[in-house]
């Protein structure tokens, strides 16, 4: 059966209308929005302030928030899109529709990549509009690259989700997965590399540091944000020990294979997969 993209996009198009349906776009978007007004108005408080002091202070305050909650409401999107559907039964009635496996996989990623667009982009966008209503538009362009850098980091934990769904054939087995990727990614990996530190002595290149923060998406996004953003550069540990030996478009570039690979691994699994 030839790949047809309208039945991608109408699948697409439901997956969104089915968190419309839920609430789930509208809950997200005001937890966000919230949130980052919240932290964005506090984040001064260490030096004394309160209030919205200015862009690139927002974004230091915002990308701790970042990493820790948007991988998880990622991995909760995805992780329960496939298997979910394969536990109800409505996977098989599904597949016995004119719809190749690609359709329906793409299709599924992005309705789930609509829903981060929309709730997290739309929940930190919301909130840079008040800010410049309070501040003005001074180095806006910074949080603009913020929220891109934001979705980037969504979906690429989205993809992994959606491939752990395709994976596994019970749902409690891709909720024990989800955890794990969470803890290791968020928490585990970077005391690892400096564990690695210490155990060399300092003695591993910047070169060699670099490569392995590629290995884990929530460092890429540390990085895109250190690389672009003058007022991150002192607030962030790990990604400052390379600032300077990497590109921007490197960056980017790095963030979407960690979209493309584990969304082609996904398919793989879906496509061998007999349900």
């Amino acid at each position: 059966m030839d790949f047809e993209p309208s039945k991608a996009y109408t699948i697409a198009f439901k997956e969104f209308r089915n968190s419309m349906r839920n609430r789930l776009v509208i809950g997200i978007l005001l937890i966000m929005t919230i949130l980052a007004l919240a932290i964005s108005y506090f984040g001064a408080a260490p030096g004394g302030r309160v209030g919205f002091v200015g862009f690139d202070v927002a974004v230091v305050s915002l990308i701790s928030l970042s990493i820790y909650l948007v991988p998880i409401i990622a991995l909760t999107l995805g992780y329960d899109t496939i298997v979910g559907e394969f536990e109800g039964k409505t996977l098989e009635l599904l597949l016995t529709m004119p719809l190749n496996r690609l359709e329906i996989y793409l299709g599924k990623f992005l309705g789930l990549a609509m829903t981060l667009l929309v709730s997290i982009g739309g929940g930190l966008g919301l909130a840079g509009l008040l800010m410049v209503w309070k501040i003005g538009i001074e180095r806006v362009g910074d949080y603009l690259f913020f929220i891109l850098s934001t979705v980037l980091l969504g979906v690429s934990f989205l993809g992994i989700g959606l491939m752990v769904s395709a994976m596994v054939r019970e749902r409690s087995k891709a909720v024990g997965w989800v955890i794990f990727i969470w803890f290791f990614f968020v928490l585990i990996f970077d005391l690892l590399l400096i564990g690695l530190l210490v155990w060399t002595e300092g003695r591993i290149g910047a070169g060699l540091f670099g490569l392995l923060l590629y290995l884990n998406p929530a460092d890429v996004f540390r990085l895109i944000n250190l690389t672009t953003i003058e007022g991150v550069k002192t607030a962030y540990g790990l990604a400052t020990l390379v600032e300077g030996s990497v590109s921007i478009p490197l960056l980017y570039t790095v963030q979407l294979l960690w979209i493309v690979l584990p969304f082609l691994a996904g398919l793989l699994f879906f496509i061998r997969r007999s349900y």
